[in-house]
């Protein structure tokens, strides 16, 4: 188990990186040590879904849900991050594709606090028309990850979708207070214009 590792992090910064031949290999050579019993073989689900999202990233959508769907049948509570995972990889494809009710439904068991589950939740949430709900969970992310500022600016669109024109107002001037560089910037110059000082 000591090669696991190393290998995993060549993989992971690999794939991080877009560096696809060293990808392949370093998952080429995990594949090779489970099969000679030197990585246990519950490894193959990490494997799977990490090769699911390279997948998605190469265009064969197809095979990057067969993964994640695989992945997601895993039994055993040491794989309850690892499905969690699969579920939001899932969840993410669908919004992309524009089928946000499973998406949503994805989401629902998740307990996940990340800033990407807020993000993934959220718009999965707009999407199939529960904006309120929606704007709340990006309100939740964006109290967690004040560094992530995406998450502001999908509540005041997720706010007035929902019908509340002040919260949206609020969220967006913090959002162009925290966004605008300067205080030349176009973005604060109809925020002060708006404001009317």
């Amino acid at each position: 188990a000591e090669t696991v590792s190393p290998l995993w992090a060549i993989a992971e910064k690999s794939f991080r990186e877009n560096r696809e031949g060293e990808f392949l290999l370093a998952m080429k050579v995990m594949r090779g040590e489970i099969a000679a019993g030197r990585i246990p073989q519950a490894w193959t689900q990490h494997l799977r879904n990490l090769e699911g999202l390279q997948f998605w990233r190469l265009g064969a959508s197809e095979s990057a849900v067969k993964n994640f769907r695989e992945t997601l049948e895993s039994s055993g509570s040491e794989f309850r991050d690892l499905r969690r995972m699969a579920s939001m990889n899932l969840a993410a494809i669908n919004t992309l594709i524009g089928d946000y009710s499973e998406a949503a439904s994805l989401m629902e068991g998740l307990t996940d606090s990340s800033a990407e589950g807020a993000m993934i939740g959220g718009v999965a949430l707009l999407g199939s028309g529960k904006a309120k709900e929606a704007a709340s969970l990006f309100d939740d992310g964006y109290s967690s990850y004040k560094s992530r500022r995406e998450l502001l600016f999908n509540s005041a669109l997720a706010w007035k979708t929902a019908g509340d024109s002040g919260k949206a107002i609020d969220r967006m001037k913090k959002y162009v207070e925290l966004e605008a560089p300067s205080s030349k910037d176009t973005s604060r110059l109809l925020l002060k214009a708006w404001r009317g000082n």
